[in-house]
């Protein structure tokens, strides 16, 4: 009789354990090595990242950390802050019986305010996060609030962030503090200077 009461108690900790497992499969479906190599090796700047302007260092005392992350298994940017990026960065994607980062960090592009300027607010939609100073909600957006705050014109110490979006099919929309990293690419539409953040 135990020997039965401990065989069922061994099969409920297997089966648990296999349901967690399923839950925690974002993308389930194998791929050939080959697949999985063109995937992660996908990039939409045109620049290697290691050159594109980054910031080093400390944050200033009143700032947040901006980080801009990128999605290959979608095809998407972020601008994340210090909590998201730690959430971002600690997840996975299965595929095939392997386990892969789901977030590439392409490095820090600046610093916003914990207080003072202007909000920046961040709206999204499917797949895709746009952020402004202006309140107005987009068409097919939705307002998730106030990311940092930010100044709209040249200030010492903070330099430009320039917005780049998709000109036709998923939409994305990529913040880069160099603007050559996507002039010149037909896929790309240069929306100018979009904020000022502190480096």
């Amino acid at each position: 009789m135990k020997n039965l009461k401990m065989i069922a108690f061994m099969l409920a900790i297997i089966s648990c354990s296999l349901l967690s497992c399923k839950k925690k499969e974002l993308l389930s479906d194998p791929i050939s090595s080959k697949e999985l190599s063109e995937q992660t090796s996908k990039t939409i700047t045109t620049t290697p990242l290691a050159i594109l302007p980054q910031v080093w260092g400390p944050p200033p005392s009143n700032g947040i950390a901006l980080t801009r992350l990128y999605n290959p298994y979608q095809g998407v940017h972020m601008l994340a802050n210090p909590e998201e990026t730690y959430v971002l960065l600690a997840q996975k994607v299965k595929r095939g019986s392997n386990w892969f980062p789901a977030w590439v960090n392409e490095g820090i592009l600046g610093y916003g305010l914990r207080s003072g300027g202007k909000p920046l607010y961040r709206f999204y939609a499917i797949d895709d996060h746009y952020f402004s100073t202006n309140s107005s909600i987009p068409a097919g957006y939705v307002l998730e609030g106030i990311q940092t705050y930010v100044y709209t014109s040249a200030t010492s110490g903070y330099r430009p962030i320039y917005a780049f979006s998709t000109i036709s099919g998923k939409t994305d929309h990529v913040y880069t503090a160099n603007p050559n990293e996507l002039n010149g690419n037909s896929a790309w539409r240069n929306e100018g200077i979009a904020f000022y953040l502190m480096y």
